[in-house]
């Protein structure tokens, strides 16, 4: 079939098919707190962070641990950020406005990134936070056996563009056979065990929740390996190309473009 013709098909079953639930709808963004907290050394920090860097107070007081009550253990990180932003170089600078920008800011309720920053900086002084990249900055601040971990839909919300759900999936689920709860995602966020549709599910829910337009489609066999035809995700990017999210599978393929996909299946 010609490439084209392959694509267009592909993008007219993303159109029409309902995938997992017509309820899932895309997330609104926090309100920040920087106007109405009340704790007066949280507020003072939260402006002087957004008189250095525009906005980036702002997004702090959409995290949802500066939604509520806020405790020295926040204060505390909130202070060692504003050190480092304080002092930070150009590349630094670069480097945080890029994690600022990931998944779609007018959709998400909070920017991930940025609470992974500030959960490293809750238990010390970490002066090459702002260096890392997005698969530092998880490996070290991201701790599943902690309670943040613990909540479905709290964790879904958290996961709000495609390379945290990827890395997420890639850490946690692993591919299994069974026959009960089949395309139950959250029976797969409470065991992370599953088969193809139940990730894929996961994965529409996060991606649809997010502000991405996103569908379950038949993945066809890689010419690499003898796994059979199964569930994957097809999504739109923020570039408007489309591409296919693949974890379903004992070899998790992670996110590949729509057109090297196809290009690699039989």
């Amino acid at each position: 079939m010609n490439p084209t013709v392959k694509n267009f098909l592909l993008f007219s079953a993303f159109l029409l098919i309902p995938g997992c639930s017509a309820e899932i709808y895309p997330t609104h963004p926090n309100e920040s707190s920087i106007e109405r907290i009340e704790n007066s050394e949280a507020k003072g920090l939260l402006q002087h962070l957004d008189s250095m860097n525009s906005g980036l107070g702002r997004e702090v007081g959409r995290l949802p641990e500066f939604q509520g009550d806020i405790g020295e253990v926040e204060i505390l990180a909130l202070s060692r950020l504003t050190d480092l932003v304080t002092n930070e170089s150009d590349a630094e600078k670069a480097d945080l406005a890029y994690l600022l920008e990931m998944g779609r800011p007018n959709v998400r309720k909070y920017c991930t990134p940025l609470e992974a920053i500030l959960w490293v900086l809750e238990k010390k002084v970490d002066k090459n936070v702002l260096r890392y990249s997005l698969v530092e900055l998880l490996d070290k601040a991201w701790d599943y056996s902690d309670f943040r971990w613990e909540d479905y839909e709290t964790v879904t919300d958290r996961l709000n563009a495609p390379r945290l759900i990827n890395y997420y999936e890639k850490k946690r689920f692993q591919y299994g056979l069974r026959t009960d709860h089949a395309g139950d995602p959250r029976w797969l966020f409470q065991t992370n065990l599953g088969m193809c549709d139940d990730i894929t599910w996961f994965t529409i829910i996060c991606l649809r929740k997010g502000g991405y337009k996103a569908s379950d489609f038949m993945a066809k066999k890689f010419n690499t390996d003898t796994y059979q035809d199964h569930h994957a995700t097809l999504f739109k990017g923020k570039s408007g190309k489309f591409y296919v999210m693949d974890n379903g599978r004992p070899c998790k393929k992670g996110v590949v473009l729509l057109s090297e996909y196809l290009g690699r299946n039989s």
